[in-house]
């Protein structure tokens, strides 16, 4: 979208409710993109403040990938987890989190981390899955240009493979598993070319997907 004219915010916000409001247990994507000060934070804003008047939905806290510490795949999964901590829905991934970093300051390094990391993502998923199959889970993700330049500091310290850990990769990994979502992504115009075909390509093989850009 190049603007967002308020007949533009307006429109978004009914589609971003109605997505919210389903009860079909699918997964809604939405991809904002306009230039700087168009109102895109705003607007992710309002519908967080629209959560509050719809029952059967929670949503987490504005996750702004212009912070390194959230744009990475751990710092994303953490900050996920993060906003739902009142919930205790995420209790498992936050102890093999634990169990990783621990690992970790002993010196784990190269493949035997990678498969403390595997373990650790899978306990995100499981973690996530439960909480959703009680709840609407809505997403709130800005500054997402910021993807294109992320690096995960779990990689750096641990040798990992930049292609695994990325925090695009992880994202569409996520969405591609996950039901009952609905997944608000703003960012400036570069992102649509960056992000949306894949985007895309996750709604066309999810069984009950939409995208919307």
């Amino acid at each position: 979208r190049a603007c967002m004219a308020a007949n533009v915010t307006r429109r978004l916000t009914t589609e971003i409710q109605e997505a919210i409001t389903r009860e079909d247990k699918s997964l809604d994507i939405f991809l904002i993109h306009s230039e700087g000060g168009d109102g895109k934070t705003c607007l992710l804003r309002q519908v967080q403040f629209l959560l509050q008047t719809i029952p059967g939905a929670i949503g987490a806290d504005l996750i702004d990938l212009y912070h390194s510490e959230q744009n990475s795949s751990t710092g994303l999964s953490d900050a996920i987890a993060e906003s739902f901590a009142s919930t205790n829905a995420f209790r498992r991934y936050t102890e093999a989190r634990r169990k990783m970093e621990e690992q970790r300051a002993k010196g784990l390094v190269g493949k035997d981390f990678e498969a403390q990391q595997k373990e650790c993502a899978e306990a995100f998923q499981l973690c996530y899955d439960a909480l959703s199959a009680r709840k609407r889970i809505v997403l709130f993700l800005d500054t997402a240009e910021r993807m294109r330049y992320e690096e995960d500091s779990v990689q750096r310290l641990c040798n990992l493979s930049v292609e695994g850990t990325t925090v695009k990769k992880w994202l569409l990994a996520h969405l591609a598993h996950s039901r009952n979502t609905v997944c608000v992504i703003a960012g400036r115009p570069e992102i649509q070319s960056y992000l949306a075909e894949a985007l895309e390509e996750v709604a066309a093989d999810h069984p009950h997907a939409t995208f919307t850009s």
